[in-house]
């Protein structure tokens, strides 16, 4: 016994043809398993999912573990040197005023022992001596020889010896600051309109140097100045070479 199964066979005029039972239940039973077989392969497709869901889940817990633990790491580090900056900040303060009163007495005093009044009020500084002279000044960028210009000026100027508030014990380091920014104010009571750095000077041509000296918008300045710690006075000092001669009055 068997089934028929219906087809299309226009050559022959066949419009079915015969199963038996045993193909039929060996069709089943391929049908079956096949079933079965996608059953297995969608649960494994679905464990599969369900594994790699798991696994992008716990790295991304790990990550955002590890990048909280990153923050809070950095957060702290930079709270920890933002009080550290604070306490040098305020460390530094203390240490500027305690230098500041320090200077301050210590200019009361060196203005004190060489009599000079008001010593509070008193900038310190006094003339010790004046100089006329004849100053060379190079320059160090090469001159043109081929139409025999010379790489040097020679002009009449002043050579100048100040003696300043400040102890030739103190390290230079220690009171650069405050003796060049106390002896700009100074100068500006001798007449003086400017303090130039020779380094600056000599780097120009020969051609510009002639314009700072001769043709200067101030009528006296400072061209050169050096300091010194002489320890026969005791107190630091300062020569500078000027244009001019220097106003007392």
């Amino acid at each position: 016994m068997g089934v028929y199964k219906e087809v299309k066979d226009t050559k022959n005029s066949f419009s079915h043809y015969a199963v038996s039972l045993s193909q039929f239940g060996q069709l089943d039973d391929y049908i079956v398993n096949l079933e079965n077989e996608i059953i297995v392969l969608n649960e494994s497709i679905k464990s599969l999912n369900d594994k790699h869901t798991i696994n992008l889940d716990t790295l991304k817990k790990d990550y955002n573990y590890k990048l909280k633990e990153s923050q809070n790491t950095y957060n702290k580090q930079i709270l920890d040197l933002k009080t550290t900056i604070e306490e040098y900040t305020q460390e530094l303060k203390k240490l500027n005023s305690l230098n500041n009163n320090l200077l301050r007495i210590s200019k009361e005093r060196a203005n004190q022992e060489r009599n000079l009044r008001p010593k509070k009020a008193h900038s310190g500084f006094v003339i010790l001596n004046r100089q006329s002279l004849y100053y060379k000044l190079y320059s160090n960028v090469k001159s043109n020889y081929k139409n025999n210009q010379v790489n040097y000026i020679e002009f009449p100027c002043f050579k100048i010896k100040i003696q300043t508030p400040f102890h030739s014990s103190i390290s230079f380091d220690l009171i650069e600051d405050e003796i060049k920014s106390s002896f700009l104010k100074f100068i500006k009571d001798l007449g003086i309109g400017i303090c130039y750095k020779y380094d600056y000077i000599i780097s120009q041509p020969i051609s510009k140097i002639k314009d700072i000296i001769f043709n200067n918008e101030y009528d006296n300045f400072i061209f050169k100045c050096s300091y010194t710690a002489n320890f026969k006075s005791n107190f630091w000092d300062i020569e500078v070479f000027t244009k001019k001669d220097i106003s007392l009055i």
